[in-house]
């Protein structure tokens, strides 16, 4: 009796521990921004790791803040994906067109820029779609393509 017992938990334990990979496996990872930067020190192109620290003020009480270590600096060109440690808002372009990001090596702010809100798709509405019927040689036809 003890056997069958046994088997049955460890089928619980080994079938919980599948099931919590495979949903942190399909875990949406959230949206990015690709960001590349320059960096001179003494008025010459830097190289090696800095640790950067990029935040941008999202409104009156909420700023999202991500710091990112190892960046590498190659002849004073960096290049990192913003989102990749702390996952960017979702309504981070919400009712905007652009926000201003602070980047910061330490306690030393390296600057600030405007990054501007990405295209958006959109679904195309049947009440604001341009009409599909298409007359040619006098025949109707239905096409999906928007003139």
């Amino acid at each position: 009796m003890k056997k069958p017992i046994f088997s049955f938990i460890l089928l619980l334990i080994l079938s919980s521990f599948q099931t919590q990979a495979i949903a942190e496996f399909y875990q949406d990872p959230g949206k990015k921004i690709a960001f590349q930067g320059t960096l001179y020190k003494d008025g010459k192109p830097a190289s090696g790791e800095e640790t950067f620290t990029f935040s941008i003020q999202i409104d009156a009480n909420t700023t999202w803040t991500e710091t990112q270590s190892n960046v590498q600096v190659v002849e004073g060109l960096y290049s990192v994906s913003l989102g990749s440690v702390t996952p960017l808002p979702a309504n981070l372009f919400f009712g905007v067109n652009e926000r201003e990001l602070s980047i910061k090596i330490g306690n030393t702010e390296l600057g600030r820029t405007k990054l501007f809100s990405p295209f958006e798709a959109t679904d195309i509405k049947a009440e604001s779609d341009l009409p599909r019927r298409v007359t040619i040689d006098n025949a109707k036809l239905d096409t999906d393509t928007v003139f």
